[in-house]
């Protein structure tokens, strides 16, 4: 058991130093080492800057199974064995923001009225919905946002049917609480994002430009659903 761990450990690790050496063009004729690799990757490969501590473990625990093989100084567990497994599955197979998105995004028009909004968000338990005015993107409207508007008129005899998405939407509260990013973009730089306390909400598009259609749209409650699900 012992053993097989210790190739199964070698063999991804083999597998992402070759991985490193294809995105840095550092092959084995370079004779350089594991780390420098690494510290070179990280620049343009999300996955190594979020794993760079642990790669550069790794590195370390490779040379002492390398080096001392005959006295079982170190021996990888299963533990770590699925650790690196994961880390060279990100590596090769990259998770995506299209991965994580929601599909299905409810898109209206500043023109729409509440009522119809609202009966979105009761059916389909939407909590974020993109504004247009015709095809030019305005900004998200949230539940919050909602919340605080009708909490603002509370004290008005307001009839829902008169009232519609660009009243509302107009009222709330300016801020940057979104961002468009592309369906290939990584789940590390997308999970970055969120680090931004304002972040509501990423629109996934084709390039990450608003022009674009919309295809999914990614919430923090998907990034920790993913990694509370052992993805991340």
């Amino acid at each position: 058991m012992v053993q097989q761990q210790t190739r199964e450990f070698l063999k991804y690790f083999g597998e992402i130093e070759k991985e490193l050496g294809k995105i840095t063009g550092l092959d084995n004729g370079h004779h350089t080492t594991f780390t420098h690799k690494i510290e070179k990757a990280r620049k343009r490969v999300p996955v190594i800057r979020r794993y760079e501590t642990e790669l550069k473990t790794f590195g370390d625990l490779r040379n002492l199974l390398s080096h001392n093989n005959d006295l079982d100084i170190a021996v990888p567990s299963e533990k770590t064995v699925k650790r690196i497994e994961r880390i060279w599955r990100h590596l090769v197979q990259p998770v995506t923001a299209m991965d994580v998105a929601h599909k299905n995004v409810s898109i209206f028009q500043d023109t729409d009225t509440l009522v119809e909004l609202l009966k979105t968000m009761d059916e389909n338990k939407y909590t974020h919905f993109p504004i247009y005015h015709n095809h030019r993107y305005l900004g998200l409207l949230t539940d919050n946002g909602i919340a605080y508007w009708l909490a603002r008129h509370r004290d008005r005899q307001i009839s829902l049917e008169n009232v519609f998405v660009k009243d509302v939407f107009d009222d709330d509260e300016k801020k940057k609480n979104y961002r468009f990013v592309a369906r290939n973009e990584s789940i590390f730089d997308v999970d970055d994002y969120f680090e931004d306390p304002l972040m509501e909400a990423l629109f996934v598009t084709e390039n990450g430009k608003p022009t674009e259609t919309i295809l999914g749209i990614i919430t923090g409650w998907d990034i920790l659903s993913h990694q509370i699900n052992g993805d991340g």
